[in-house]
């Protein structure tokens, strides 16, 4: 099991945020770790069903086949737009039942943004991942 630490939901990036967002789905994740041609960490899950099933990446934030559904299970109404300010982010927002009704995340792409809000409105401000998945920018 891997040391956890707590981070600001609205700052996660890369692997920690494929974390966060498996989390929240339920995925059993695993890790890897840097051996051979792995030079960072890396989430991964176990994909198919109970006879025929691979272990594949766990990257929503990048790949559109895994973070492109998030919307539909976890957004009521979803939104995004292009920043025109200085960083040129992308914002979203996720909207759900409960008592958190909305919540909004910046991010360098859609899919980046779509995941922090998914966490901001699922997890709150702050979220525990992985150590080893934390890069100096946390």
């Amino acid at each position: 099991m891997h040391e956890l630490i707590e981070v600001p939901a609205a700052h996660l990036a890369g692997e920690a945020l494929a974390w966060a967002v498996g989390e929240i789905e339920g995925v059993e994740l695993s890790l890897d770790g840097p051996r051979d041609y792995l030079t960072d960490w890396r989430v991964y899950y176990r994909r198919g069903g109970q006879v025929v099933s691979r272990i594949e990446r766990y990257n929503p934030q990048e790949d559109w086949a895994l973070g492109g559904p998030l919307a539909d299970r976890h957004c009521k109404s979803f939104g995004h737009n292009k920043h025109i300010g200085a960083d040129g982010e992308w914002r979203t927002f996720a909207y759900k039942d409960g008592p958190l009704l909305m919540r909004l995340a910046g991010g360098d792409s859609i899919l980046v943004a779509l995941c922090r809000a998914i966490v901001l409105l699922h997890r709150g401000e702050t979220v525990q991942v992985p150590k080893v998945l934390v890069g100096g920018g946390l």
